[in-house]
């Protein structure tokens, strides 16, 4: 079961999955609430994203992994750390992409920012891709970013975009994202491995892996060279292989 980032979509891993598809019975790929087919909801906090893993892997009939990047992997580790003696005994593992107990090193460190132009968008007006490119140079100078951010507006009907993601309860709860469980340890018989990026600020921060150390004593940490924060996608071949290992 492969959980999404934050302003993300399944659709993310679409290559580590063509790769990983002949290695498993079945890949599941849910949405995080207020995220596309996710349920929609004003509450988006960490706790909120951890009951509904919880209310997904009480469901599940068949043994199960749970692998999840950025804001996913932070749900997983919430989920598994907070509820950790009624997990079902189905769980066999989780796979942390990218993703830390501990107060975060900024990734996006210009989000509150960033959205705050995205929802400031005049859809009537700036009803295309290149319309909405062109408006948010100036907030949101960087193109890759500006295209992420994008990504969660459907432009299929330029008479009428829509946001595809609820980017409002996003920018609302951002606070309350951040790992609150600091002091908790898990302690489950299901292995819980990393894996980061060598140049992530994740992998670079000494707070960041002394979390990682302090909350999952018993994990492995991987790192992938020449990769940064998107490394699923930078070196694909070896995050498959690292994963099948």
């Amino acid at each position: 079961i492969i959980i999404h980032g934050l302003l993300g979509r399944p659709r993310n891993w679409n290559t580590v999955s063509k790769q990983l598809n002949p290695h498993f019975n079945q890949i599941e790929y849910p949405w995080l609430r207020n995220h596309g087919e996710g349920i929609r909801s004003s509450d988006m906090r960490l706790r909120d994203l951890s009951l509904d893993l919880k209310k997904l892997t009480q469901s599940q009939t068949s043994p199960f992994m749970l692998m999840g990047s950025s804001t996913g992997g932070m749900a997983i580790m919430r989920h598994l750390v907070s509820d950790q003696k009624e997990l079902p005994k189905l769980f066999k593992g989780g796979i942390i992409v990218e993703s830390v107990p501990a107060p975060r090193p900024p990734t996006m460190p210009n989000l509150y920012e960033e959205l705050k132009a995205i929802l400031n968008l005049d859809l009537k007006k700036t009803n295309t891709m290149k319309k909405c490119h062109e408006s948010l140079k100036e907030a949101i100078p960087n193109q890759a970013q500006r295209g992420f951010l994008l990504s969660c507006i459907d432009f299929s009907n330029e008479e009428e975009p829509k946001f595809t993601t609820d980017v409002k309860a996003i920018y609302d709860n951002l606070d309350g994202m951040n790992w609150d469980l600091e002091g908790q340890k898990y302690d489950g018989e299901a292995q819980v491995d990393f894996i980061f990026g060598e140049n992530s600020p994740y992998f670079n921060d000494a707070i960041s892996q002394s979390g990682v150390k302090r909350t999952f004593p018993n994990s492995s940490v991987f790192s992938i060279p020449k990769a940064g924060h998107w490394v699923h996608v930078e070196r694909a071949e070896e995050f498959k292989e690292l994963i099948l290992q």
